[in-house]
């Protein structure tokens, strides 16, 4: 089955317009690291493309949470509540995030997320 998910994977992205060294780049990082690998490719290709945009920051910790790499999660969650990325009301319930509840970095999140809420009133 996880070859089919690959395939799948692969084909949307060439749909997306991804060319051959690119679909090539992700079928070597799948073949050394599955899954893992695929995912710690988009990773790093989504850090190195980031252009300021507030969703990709949300997207590019999320990615780093599910791929256990706390500190990085946390740094592009910071970065997407700076934003005021709209994604953030989602974190209580993101399930990306739900192994780093118990982190005092996401306490602190929250808390910077209902700050602008106390002062409003709402």
């Amino acid at each position: 089955m996880h070859e089919e998910s690959f395939a799948e994977l692969q084909r949307v992205r060439e749909q997306r317009g991804a060319g051959p060294d690119i679909l090539k780049l992700y079928g070597e990082a799948y073949e050394r690291g599955g899954f893992q690998g695929y995912r710690e490719l988009d990773l790093k290709r989504s850090i190195e493309s980031w252009d300021g945009w507030h969703l990709a920051a949300w997207d590019i910790g999320a990615l780093a949470a599910r791929l256990g790499h706390v500190d990085l999660a946390f740094d592009w969650l910071d970065r997407a509540v700076e934003a005021r990325s709209g994604m953030i009301v989602w974190l209580p319930t993101a399930r990306e995030y739900g192994k780093l509840r118990h982190h005092p970095r996401y306490q602190a999140a929250l808390r910077r997320i209902a700050a602008p809420l106390k002062e409003t009133g709402s």
